[in-house]
């Protein structure tokens, strides 16, 4: 423990303040252990470990479990569950690798169901994603349990109109084709 040799932690003079964890009993006055506030944090930040904030992710085609990309961009990521968006979007298979091409037209479409992951980044997805080309983008994205529960803002991989010839279905609610050519496979 960081104050074992403070005689008032181990009196507990300080009333109500004998049982403290050591790190709040440094916060306790009268007690000397810290000379300034900042020998304080220091010794907190020495002690804790810190990660990176994680990022919601949802994935509605060959990102899902199951699927081609899943392996290479989420086989590492914590599930979160099944999700669907709390508003209508178009979503088709479409190009010439029959690809799940969702557009960022909310209001339009069907409510997508898809799974919702978190990361610690995005550069990988935004890889597989073809993010780096002309009409291919992330957004932020509304999305709630399956069954209900509380929304949750989460990244979403979208696609522009230009990306969908040649169009091989209407609008669909769940990506479920199996006609999908990964990038390794195409001529």
């Amino acid at each position: 423990m960081i104050f074992a040799d403070c005689k008032t932690r181990r009196r507990g003079a300080l009333k109500g303040q004998g049982n403290l964890p050591a790190f709040l009993h440094g916060l306790s006055a009268g007690c000397g252990c810290y000379e300034d506030v900042s020998a304080l944090v220091r010794n907190v930040f020495a002690r804790t470990r810190f990660t990176a904030a994680m990022i919601k992710v949802f994935v509605y085609g060959t990102l899902k479990r199951g699927f081609p990309f899943f392996e290479l961009g989420l086989a590492d990521a914590r599930y979160l569950g099944p999700v669907q968006t709390t508003q209508p979007y178009p979503m088709f298979i479409a190009a010439d690798f029959y690809g799940p091409m969702m557009l960022d037209k909310p209001g339009e479409g069907l409510r997508i169901t898809g799974e919702l992951y978190e990361v610690e980044t995005l550069d990988k997805l935004d890889e597989l994603e073809d993010v780096a080309k002309s009409g291919s983008f992330r957004t932020k994205i509304v999305v709630e349990p399956l069954g209900g529960g509380i929304p949750v803002e989460a990244i979403g991989y979208m696609k522009s109109r230009e990306w969908l010839s040649p169009l091989h279905s209407d609008c669909i609610a769940n990506y479920q084709d199996r006609r999908f050519i990964p990038p390794w496979e195409r001529d």
